[in-house]
């Protein structure tokens, strides 16, 4: 067991239209750290990480004595392909991922699998190896958050990614329960954080100037978020990352953000409703009104990305009209818009299955890109539509050359810039009948 392939298997939407994607992708794609981390973890041996959306795969002449497949739940079906490749030729397959963590039972459905890991895998990874290796694999390993939280960095073998930006994760899990999030049940509903100067200390020793912190929640506990952010200033930094709206109640906090060179945030919005806040549980957005929120921000001169879900139980046609007239209203400079989605494993899909309202069990379509169940007051027809409206409106480029005016001016050219060519590709894609998401 000395050759170990990890791969990170593209959609099948992906793979099909990989010639039609644009020539800077590797400019836009981040890496994965969660197989990072693996490789890492994995001492000794020879590990290699292929990545479907950059490079093509070819599994009937690979070369490895284990393969480990990192798992969304829509790309399940293209994992399990890929499985069944590799077992014809008796070389052995781990599954992990959400889709493992959600429903062990259906990925250990598959002969091909040889065991799958529930749960963050680094802590367990190296105990799985030497049981392959004895010939004694459990079949299902009960992964654990970190004992000892690692700052875990992207590191050079990624160098075909965004060449001047490192992917950073400090903490673990969020501290929130929204209803229909998946990241509580991934990490056993725990929120962790390391030693504030071990954190500082691995950020400084980065090459790269430009960092993305893929935390789920960055300011989750905030007296760690405003230590990191007072050890983070003077190290040349500039970075992006993920916050809920709560990080605008606070000025100062927002102050010392920008200080430590904070220069955007993402803010799972998710909707307008009031009502949907409290019914899924998203108590944190009553925090501050979202307009003034999204003005403070840029105040502090820090880019604003808004997350918005559609098909809700209180969402009906005129939701999507609102969501328009709000981000135009708002200023907000990015909106990553996506379909409410029930997966498989969580009490919500478990809900809307006894209301006969799961309308498909095609794990692919399970992207937050279609529409998988029956919305209470609209067709499904009309959710699909209504999304992709939303989608080409605000990344039309009448759109992206009036954010680029607004962003210019509280934000600066060079940020403006940025986010208009994040706009320009999502325009573009679409105008290619590409997925948004490719």
């Amino acid at each position: 067991m000395r050759k170990i392939a990890l791969i990170d298997p593209a959609t099948r939407q992906g793979l099909a239209h990989r010639e039609q994607l644009d020539g800077l992708r590797r400019f836009r794609y981040c890496p994965h750290l969660g197989l990072q981390a693996l490789a890492a973890a994995s001492a000794d041996r020879d590990v290699r990480i292929i990545d479907e959306r950059l490079e093509p795969l070819a599994p009937e002449t690979l070369d490895a004595d284990v393969v480990g497949i990192t798992v969304r739940t829509a790309l399940a079906p293209r994992a399990h392909e890929l499985a069944q490749t590799f077992h014809r030729r008796g070389i052995r397959v781990v599954f992990g991922g959400p889709y493992v963590t959600l429903t062990p039972e259906l990925a250990l459905a598959d002969p091909a699998v040889t065991c799958a890991v529930r749960g963050p895998a680094v802590a367990i990874w190296n105990q799985l190896l030497t049981d392959l290796e004895h010939g004694a694999p459990q079949t299902l390993y009960e992964g654990r958050p970190d004992d000892d939280v690692a700052v875990r960095c992207s590191n050079g073998s990624t160098r075909r990614y965004r060449p001047s930006t490192a992917l950073v994760q400090i903490t673990q899990g969020c501290n929130f329960r929204c209803r229909f999030c998946v990241i509580p049940a991934l990490y056993q509903e725990q929120y962790t954080v390391p030693a504030v100067e071990k954190a500082c200390e691995t950020i400084a020793a980065q090459k790269a100037r430009v960092l993305a912190f893929v935390d789920d929640n960055l300011i989750g506990n905030l007296s760690f978020a405003r230590q990191l952010c007072a050890g983070l200033r003077g190290a040349g930094k500039k970075w992006v990352c993920q916050a809920t709206l709560n990080v605008a109640r606070d000025p100062s906090l927002l102050a010392l953000m920008a200080e430590a060179g904070c220069v955007g945030v993402n803010i799972g919005i998710e909707t307008l409703n009031t009502t949907t806040w409290e019914k899924e549980n998203k108590q944190q957005n009553f925090s501050c009104e979202l307009v003034s929120a999204i003005r403070r921000m840029h105040e502090h001169g820090i880019c604003v990305s808004g997350g918005f879900i559609f098909g809700f139980d209180q969402d009906d046609i005129g939701v999507f009209d609102r969501a328009l007239e709000f981000m135009a209203r708002s200023g907000i400079d990015f909106a990553a818009c996506h379909i409410l989605t029930p997966y498989p494993g969580l009490p919500f899909h478990d809900q809307l299955r006894r209301e006969g309202r799961i309308l498909t069990g095609d794990l692919s379509r399970y992207s937050t890109y279609e529409v998988v169940f029956r919305p209470r007051r609209m067709t499904p027809d009309q959710l699909q539509a209504g999304f992709d409206r939303v989608v080409r409106e605000f990344y039309s480029i009448r759109g992206i050359c009036r954010r680029f005016g607004r962003s210019a001016q509280h934000l600066g050219v060079s940020t403006a810039l940025v986010s208009a060519f994040g706009g320009y590709v999502v325009h573009s894609n679409l105008n290619r009948g590409l997925p948004i998401h490719a």
